[in-house]
């Protein structure tokens, strides 16, 4: 996958180019629609979308994958935000206040945790959400599915290491756009520009 291409899959609000293109650092985040769907290769309804990203859910059982998605993500989102990132673990979202004044990370890093995702998803601010697909116990798919069965209507993105077998379970669960594995550290990041 050409990376140039995925740099521009979100675009911060009040930026015309990439990072360094001149302009104060935004607050929010927005997606860029032209490009997702090039990447699908079929349109998104994006009229039911968030215009802005205000959290993120990284769900993967593997926490290097988890450290990865952090590697991947905290420059560029606090250079678009001007926030610094807070990592919340996914379990920690009833007893734990998230600070208003950071950009939130929440992570799923077991199979109890990916599991019990989608409830503590739909309870947060999150609308942006990251999920691997082949995870114990459950898949990215049917973490998808139950967030879309409830209603959820943030931007979801699949990621699987059997892209061409598994794709279309994420599709046909609601996911928005659906990436190979294994995800590096320039993969992430050019989501946000």
């Amino acid at each position: 996958m050409d990376i140039k291409l995925i740099r521009q899959c979100f675009m911060a609000d009040g930026v015309s180019g990439c990072i360094g293109s001149g302009g104060s650092a935004p607050k929010i985040l927005r997606p860029n629609l032209e490009f997702i769907n090039k990447l699908r290769g079929f349109p998104l309804d994006m009229s039911q979308r968030p215009q802005s990203i205000a959290s993120i859910a990284c769900l993967d059982d593997e926490p290097i994958m988890i450290k990865i998605y952090y590697m991947s993500l905290s420059k560029i989102i606090t250079a678009n935000t001007g926030k610094e990132i807070e990592l919340i673990n996914i379990s920690d979202l009833a007893v734990k206040t998230a600070d208003p004044a950071k950009f939130h990370i929440y992570t799923a890093c077991t199979g109890e945790e990916t599991k019990q995702a989608a409830d503590q998803i739909l309870r947060s601010d999150v609308n942006f959400v990251i999920t691997d697909f082949n995870m114990l116990g459950i898949t990215g798919a049917q973490i998808t599915s139950a967030l879309r069965g409830s209603g959820y209507k943030g931007y979801i993105i699949g990621l699987t290491g059997l892209y061409e077998a598994n794709k279309h379970f994420f599709y046909d669960a609601g996911a928005d756009l659906v990436l190979p594995k294994p995800v590096d550290t320039n993969t992430l990041p050019p989501l946000f520009v």
